[in-house]
């Protein structure tokens, strides 16, 4: 893909720097010389500048094209180089709507598939790597595994449930605690065993 964005738009991502988009869009390289004035009255130099993102090198293409597959301002690349025309000419808008294809086909082809290729190997040597620990945690220290181990032994203990009878019961009140606490330590066991 950077070879072909390096022949498709090699030498064509410059642009007019000036009055904004009037110098931009109708001058060429040769039209940008003099000065301009701003909205506050102050002359500023025109100049014939290239875009930050480019295809002039391969290794520079890789760049660009890896911004591409973040996702992170794509569509203004894309724009920029719908918009070119020749070398040392002045863009002009849609001009080039075709290179949309390249674009959008690196997108789908970029960003999705191999992404998710990359996901994909990653978590497979993530499950490697944990097999290999026999069990123990990635992200844990062995004293900390110990700990954790150690809290779990805790939260599985049950503390016995013993039911005291009241000293001053007397009679028929007696008799019904220790028949109540007789039923709920019944359902204790069957419930926990």
């Amino acid at each position: 893909f950077s070879i072909c964005g390096s022949t498709f738009f090699s030498g064509l991502l410059f642009y007019c720097e000036g009055d904004g988009d009037i110098d931009k869009y109708s001058l060429d390289r040769k039209d940008c010389v003099g000065n301009y004035t701003d909205v506050y009255g102050d002359s500023i130099p025109r100049e014939w500048v290239q875009y930050p993102y480019h295809f002039d090198s391969v290794p520079r293409a890789m760049t660009t094209l890896f911004e591409i597959a973040s996702l992170e301002m794509w569509p203004d690349i894309m724009s920029a180089c719908r918009d070119v025309t020749e070398v040392d000419k002045h863009p002009r808008i849609d001009a080039s709507v075709y290179y949309s294809f390249f674009f959008v086909f690196f997108v789908f082809l970029g960003s999705f598939f191999v992404v998710n290729l990359f996901v994909g190997v990653v978590i497979n040597k993530f499950g490697q790597v944990k097999a290999e620990g026999d069990g123990e945690s990635l992200f844990l220290s062995k004293e900390q595994q110990e700990w954790v181990e150690a809290q779990k032994a805790i939260m599985a203990t049950t503390a016995p449930l013993v039911f005291k009878s009241p000293i001053d019961l007397a009679g028929l009140r007696k008799s019904m605690h220790e028949e109540k606490a007789t039923e709920i330590m019944k359902l204790r066991e069957s419930v926990f065993n």
